[in-house]
Order: structure tokens, then C-alpha cells, then sequence
């Protein structure tokens, strides 16, 4: 005899019930078929869906959940996965969400939803659980102007080091840590393809160029792309064979080998040579190659009109665009 019959624990079996008349002690016995039907095979939880967030700072994508029911069914037949915002409206089985092939992200960023999976003949069912994430999308801070050089001549052509001119900078500035590559095209950033040389990139455009720039995100993959302007201003003439300046020594003492020269005699030969205005240069002299050719530049002899000299000296001349800084030495 089952006892409690209230409670009774079984596999699918088949049970006999006898029913007898308490006052003829007459009895019937039949029997009935207890069937347990098995439930779906269900994880605890499913792997978060992720994707990289378009339209930043919304943290909201259309995710196609559908794409995640072969995994989620992992080849089980006869059922049917249906999924909700939350644990607890699959747990109610209330608010189905109604096009799952289309679904928004209800809370931003991450949001957990509820998914019931049915035997569509049985009607058994299980629940589990699977996060919706959107990854941000990466935000460098592009260059508030163009990326300026000078170049070593008038082509307008110049090489740039972008990984330590131009990277930190963009780095420095952005909210996250990116791998940062550039392309020539837009198409070539988004697809990440053809990445230029960053540490020694040589324009080919002259005077001016763009590049596109991919953030990446290492972790997610998630990426943008952003243009840059790479600018070559071009460096002053000089001319290539300046005439030597040869004075008799005729001051106070004529054997000392010494005498004045007046340098600015050079000045107007330097700026005739220039493609723009006089007006637009600096020429200053030196007496080493040195001075003239660091940035800022070194001492300059500052009484150019009464130099004093001996024997046979070179003197170092710099010609330099106000504007840009771009200069050019030479002797």
C-alpha cells in the first residue's frame, strides 16, 4: 500500500488502485499510468551576448536573439525558447518579449534576461538566464588642428613619427586604453586593412593629407575611426653657394689678420631667394652650425654690421619664416 499516496515519489511507472464498498467489502481494481516527462536540458546560465556600441554614449543595441537559440538548444528537438526583459517575468511567463529577432536593450549597458525553454509537446519547462551586454564604443579625442612638420626643402614632403608625436596625444586624452593604427582610406580603418607605417610614415600627398585613425578596444574589439590632417610646411631657400665675404685688413692694425666685415651684406641675397615677402623672414648668423640649427636656435652674433674676424672664419647663416618656424642654415 502507497503511503501517503499525497506524496509519492516515482519514475514512470504504473500503479494498481483497488476500490472497495466499505459496507459489502465489494471492491474494482484498476489501473492508471504515471508518466514523468522529462525537462529540457538547461544551463544554469547562458554566455553574455555582446556588441560594440554604435552611437555612443547610449550603451543601447538591437541584439537579434534568435541567433542565440541553436546554442542555447544545443541540438534538442520538440522545443521552444522564449525569452523576457527579466528572471522573474520568466518565472511568471509575462511580458514575452514579442520580436526577439529585434530587441533593444531595455537597461543600458547590461541587462539580464529571463529565457524559458519548453518541450512544445510535454508542456515541461525550464529557466535560465542570459546577459545582454553592450561593449562602449571607443571615444579617442581627435587633435584640436593639424599635425604640423617642416619639412627639409620646398616639395612639401616629409616623414612623420606618428607613434610618438601623435599617439600619446590621442591616448592622453581619451577615456580608455586603444590600440591605435592609421590607415589611408576610411574603408581600410574600418576594416582594419593596410595600416601604415606609424613609426616612419612619408606623405604622398604634398602640403597636406589626410589619415584615418582605428581605436580599438583589445579586450572587446569594439572600435571608431576618426580623421587626422597631416600638414608639411615647407622650409625657407637658401641659397645653395654663397658668395664669400673677402675684406682688406685695413682697420687699426693692418698685419693682425683681422678687420670688420658687415654680414647683413648677405641678408637681401638670402631673402630674393624666398617665395614670399621679405617681410615673412628672420635671417640671423652664427659662429657654429650648432647654434643655427637647434630649436629655439643658439646664440646669434648680434653686431652683424661690425663683426670682427680673423684669417679665413665660417660664418652660419639661418633663414626662418616667422609663421611657421621652419628654417633652413647654411654657410
Amino acid at each position: 500500500i502507497i503511503n501517503p499516496a499525497s506524496a509519492f515519489v516515482t519514475a514512470t511507472t504504473t500503479v494498481w488502485i483497488r476500490v472497495e464498498n466499505n459496507l459489502t467489502g465489494c471492491y474494482a481494481i484498476i489501473t492508471v499510468s504515471l508518466v514523468v516527462d522529462p525537462l529540457p536540458t538547461v544551463l544554469s546560465f547562458y554566455p553574455q551576448y555582446e556588441l560594440c556600441e554604435t552611437v555612443a554614449p547610449l550603451c543601447v543595441e538591437t541584439f537579434d536573439l534568435n541567433s542565440q537559440v541553436p546554442s542555447i538548444l544545443q541540438g534538442q528537438l520538440g522545443t521552444q525558447v522564449t525569452f523576457y526583459p527579466s528572471l522573474l517575468d520568466a518565472t511568471n511567463n509575462t511580458n514575452a518579449i514579442v520580436n526577439p529577432s529585434a530587441y533593444d536593450n531595455a537597461i543600458p549597458c547590461v541587462q539580464t534576461l529571463g529565457i524559458r525553454i519548453t518541450n512544445v509537446s510535454t508542456g515541461c519547462f525550464v529557466i535560465s538566464t542570459m546577459d545582454l551586454v553592450v561593449n562602449p564604443k571607443p571615444q579617442p579625442i581627435p587633435p584640436t588642428g593639424p599635425y604640423t612638420l617642416c619639412g627639409t626643402d620646398q616639395s612639401g614632403l616629409t616623414c612623420f613619427d606618428l607613434t610618438t608625436n601623435l599617439t600619446p596625444n590621442i591616448l592622453f586624452q581619451s577615456p580608455g586604453v586603444y590600440t591605435i593604427t592609421y590607415h589611408l582610406t576610411a574603408a581600410d580603418a574600418t576594416n582594419n586593412l593596410n595600416a601604415v607605417n606609424a613609426n616612419w610614415y612619408c606623405v604622398i600627398n604634398p602640403f597636406s593629407q589626410f589619415l584615418w585613425v582605428r581605436a580599438e578596444n583589445p579586450i572587446t574589439h569594439c572600435f571608431s575611426i576618426m580623421q587626422i590632417e597631416l600638414n608639411v610646411d615647407p622650409a625657407p631657400i637658401m641659397p645653395p653657394n654663397l658668395t664669400a665675404i673677402a675684406n682688406c685688413d685695413t682697420d687699426s692694425n693692418t698685419q693682425d689678420g683681422c678687420t670688420t666685415f658687415n654680414l647683413e651684406t648677405q641678408t637681401p641675397i638670402i631673402l630674393a631667394a624666398q617665395v614670399t615677402p621679405a617681410t615673412n623672414y628672420t635671417v640671423s648668423y652664427y659662429t657654429t652650425q650648432a647654434s643655427a640649427s637647434v630649436t629655439p636656435a643658439g646664440l646669434s652674433i648680434f653686431n652683424t654690421t661690425s663683426y670682427t674676424a680673423c684669417g679665413t672664419t665660417t660664418i652660419w647663416v639661418r633663414v626662418e619664416n616667422k609663421t611657421t618656424h621652419c628654417f633652413s642654415v647654411g654657410s
